[in-house]
Formats: C-alpha cells, structure tokens, sequence
C-alpha cells in the first residue's frame, strides 16, 4: 500500500466503515503491508481515519521474510489486512499480494478471531467466479466466511463458523448492502450451508 498516493480515497472509507460494523465482535486491529515507506506521521493519520490500531509500519518488499512480518498478526484480536492489490491462491513473495497459504496461518493461529482482508486483484466480469474459487481453496483448510464482490471487494474469514456468521449478520443488518454481492463457502469437514447467499 502507497498510503501517500491513496489516503483517504473511497477505498478507506469502505475500510472504516467495515471495521465500524464489526467492531461490536471485538478489537480490531490493522496491517496495512505497507509497499512504500510511510512516515510515523503518515501512517497515525491512516490509524486514525480506519479507528483502529497499526501493528506494524514494516515496509514489505521482495527480500522481507513474510512469515516474521505477518507474524505480528497472531495475537487475541481480530485483525485487518490491506495488501496492495489482494489476495492470491497459493504461495510467493511479491508484496502486493497476501497469498491464501499466509492467511490460513493466521486463522490457524487464531482460532477465535476473523480475519479481514482487501481485495483489488478481481479481474473484471469474473470477479465472483474468483472470489467464489479463493473461498473454495479456504475451506479446504478449514478457513470459511464471505466475500463482498464488487469495485471494493473483500474476504472476512475464520476458524470459528458461529462467529463468522455474526460477523456476516453485523455487515448486512447494519447496511443496505445488496445479499447478491456476497458469496461463500463452508469448511468441506462441515454440511455446505451457505455456499451463496440469496
């Protein structure tokens, strides 16, 4: 993330106003995965404006070792991830993604939290058929929840089904969001019972 080049756009509006929504199941805490250097100054007005707290100002680059620098993420909250451009299936090193493998770690490690996760990398006039497979490949390891497909899409995934629901309920019982945009999966270990929401 630039947050020079994209502070305060419509972007981080719809990341406040998601992180409001869900606040009600805890503390939140954010990782912008920074892909720029962001000066102290820089990165407390973007804390402010999401309301919650940074975890870490890190540059991810090329050489960094992800697992170390994602791995200010395990701790007892939820968190939100912003990579540059989204999630990818899989594993790597290219900073402007987070990649399925990294996030399964962390809800792994966190049984009893949500993970957030913004996703810019949607192809346009497939995006809910790609939103819809990274789902899929999640539960195969146990990790399920909704995704929002749309110009400002995103995941919300966890261990803990009941609390991915209230999650998903927080969202669209406080908004006017279409249920068409949202799409699902359950873990393969669980009966499928909301593959899409109608």
């Amino acid at each position: 993330m630039n947050i020079d080049k994209h502070f305060g756009d419509a972007y981080d509006i719809v990341k406040r106003s998601l992180l409001g929504r869900l606040a009600g199941l805890g503390l939140w805490c954010a990782h912008p995965m920074f892909t720029h250097d962001a000066t102290d100054d820089a990165a407390n007005r973007f804390a402010q404006l999401l309301g919650v707290q940074i975890i870490s100002r890190e540059r991810l680059h090329v050489g960094t070792n992800r697992e170390a620098y994602l791995g200010v993420c395990k701790q007892p909250s939820h968190v939100f991830l912003d990579p540059d451009t989204g999630l990818k299936v899989g594993r790597g090193n290219r900073p402007e993604y987070l990649f399925t493998d990294e996030l399964v770690r962390l809800a792994e490690a966190r049984p009893e939290f949500l993970t957030l996760v913004f996703d810019q990398s949607l192809q346009r006039g497939t995006e809910e058929n790609q939103v819809q497979s990274k789902l899929e490949h999640l539960a195969t390891r146990g990790v399920s929840g909704p995704g929002y497909v749309s110009q400002v899409a995103f995941i919300l995934v966890g261990r803990d089904g009941s609390l991915v629901k209230r999650a998903h309920e927080a969202i669209t019982g406080q908004s006017d969001l279409p249920l068409s945009r949202f799409v699902s999966a359950t873990p393969s270990n669980t009966a499928p019972d909301c593959v899409k929401t109608p």
